[in-house]
C-alpha cells in the first residue's frame, strides 16, 4: 500500500499537475497513518484493556513508539490541509477533481481513539504515583528538614547568625540524617522525574485530550523544586558534620570540597545553603590550601597532618561518614 502511495505521489509530480504537492503531502500522511495503525495494533495485542496493555508494556517502549508515530502523523496531516486546494487554472476538469481530497477527519479519529487515550491517561497517572512515592521516600530520609517542609531545620535561624549558633542548630536537627540513604533516594527520584519528562514530551500532542498530562507536567516541575531543596539540605548536613565532627583540617577540607564542587557545578544553588555555614566551609578550604603550599626555601613539601586510621579510612570514603558515625554511636551505647 505504501509503495502504491509513493508511486502515486511521484506520478502526479512527474506530469506537473498543479496539485502535485498536495497529493504528495496526502500520500505521506496516509503512509504515516499506516505506520501508526500498525503500532497501535502491537499495543492492542499486549492486553485485553488499557490497564493490561500499560502493565505489559512495563518499559513504556511500545506506547512510546505509538506516540512517536502520532507525532509524525499530525504535522503531515496539518501540512496537507494547509495546501491551497484550488489550483491556479480551475477551469480544467482533471484538476478540480482533486480539490476535495481531505485526510483531516480520518486522522483525527485515529489519533483520538479512546483505547489509545486511555493508555496515555493510565501511564500518566502511574507516573504521578511513582513520583509521589519516590518523593515521599526522599523526604523521609531527610526527615522533612528541607526548605518548604513543616520541620525545616533553619526555621527561626537568622542568615547572619553566629557560626556556633548555626552549628548547634544543625547538630540538633540534621546531624543524624543518613547521607547515603538520602542521596540514594534523591537519585531514584531524579530518574523517575527524567522518565516522566520524556513521556510528557512524547505525548505532547495529546495534552488537549488528556488533562492529566498537564497535571503530570506541573507535578514534575514542583517536585524538582522540592528535590533541589532536599539536595541543598544534604549539602548543609555534610558541611555542618565536617565542622562538628572532623578533628583534622585535612579531613574537614576533603569533605567540604565535595560539597563546594556540587555547588560550583550548579547541582546545588549557593543561595540555598546557609550563608554563614557556606562562608566558613570556603574558609576551611582556603586555609587547607595555604597549609599545603610549600614554603619558600623548603626543599620538600610539608608533611600532611597525622590522622587516625579511622580518619584515613573515612577520608577515602566521604559518602560513608553518616554510616560510620552511626556505627560508632551504636558501639558506644552498647
Amino acid at each position: 500500500m505504501k509503495h502504491v502511495l509513493n508511486g502515486l505521489g511521484r506520478a502526479v509530480h512527474h506530469v506537473g499537475h498543479p496539485c502535485a504537492k498536495l497529493v504528495e503531502e496526502i500520500a505521506t500522511t496516509i503512509s504515516c497513518a499506516i505506520d501508526f495503525i500498525v503500532q497501535v495494533g502491537v499495543l492492542r495485542q499486549l492486553g485485553q484493556d488499557a490497564a493490561g496493555r500499560v502493565e505489559a508494556d512495563s518499559s513504556g517502549g511500545v506506547l512510546a513508539t505509538v506516540l512517536l508515530q502520532a507525532s509524525k502523523l499530525t504535522p503531515t496531516a496539518n501540512r496537507s490541509q494547509s495546501q491551497a486546494l484550488v489550483p491556479s487554472n480551475p477551469g480544467e476538469e482533471d484538476v478540480t477533481a482533486l480539490t476535495n481530497l481531505s485526510t483531516d477527519p480520518v486522522i483525527e479519529r485515529l489519533i483520538q481513539s479512546e483505547e489509545l487515550l486511555q493508555c496515555v491517561r493510565i501511564k500518566a497517572e502511574r507516573f504521578e504515583a511513582s513520583i509521589e512515592d519516590a518523593y515521599q521516600k526522599l523526604t523521609t530520609s531527610t526527615q522533612n528538614r528541607h526548605k518548604g517542609a513543616a520541620a525545616y531545620w533553619r526555621t527561626g535561624l537568622a542568615d547572619d547568625a553566629a557560626l556556633d549558633v548555626v552549628l548547634q542548630c544543625a547538630k540538633e536537627h540534621i546531624d543524624d540524617i543518613d547521607g547515603d540513604a538520602a542521596e540514594s533516594e534523591h537519585d531514584k527520584l531524579s530518574e523517575v522525574l527524567n522518565q516522566a519528562d520524556e513521556f510528557v514530551a512524547k505525548a505532547a500532542g495529546y495534552n488537549a485530550y488528556v488533562p492529566v498530562l498537564r497535571d503530570l507536567s506541573a507535578l514534575i516541575g514542583t517536585t524538582r523544586v522540592m528535590a533541589k531543596s532536599c539536595r541543598a539540605l544534604m549539602c548543609e548536613s555534610l558541611l555542618a558534620y565536617a565542622h562538628n565532627h572532623c578533628e583534622s583540617l585535612e579531613w574537614q577540607a576533603r569533605l567540604v570540597r565535595t560539597q563546594l564542587t556540587d555547588i560550583m557545578l550548579r547541582q546545588i544553588e549557593e543561595k540555598d545553603v546557609h550563608p554563614v555555614l557556606l562562608a566558613s566551609a570556603k574558609s576551611i578550604v582556603e586555609e587547607s590550601s595555604k597549609k599545603s603550599e610549600p614554603k619558600k626555601g623548603d626543599k620538600q613539601p610539608p608533611k600532611k597532618p597525622n590522622a587516625e586510621p579511622s580518619e584515613i579510612r573515612e577520608q577515602s570514603e566521604p559518602k560513608k561518614l553518616r554510616l560510620d558515625k552511626n556505627k560508632k554511636r551504636a558501639g558506644a551505647e552498647s
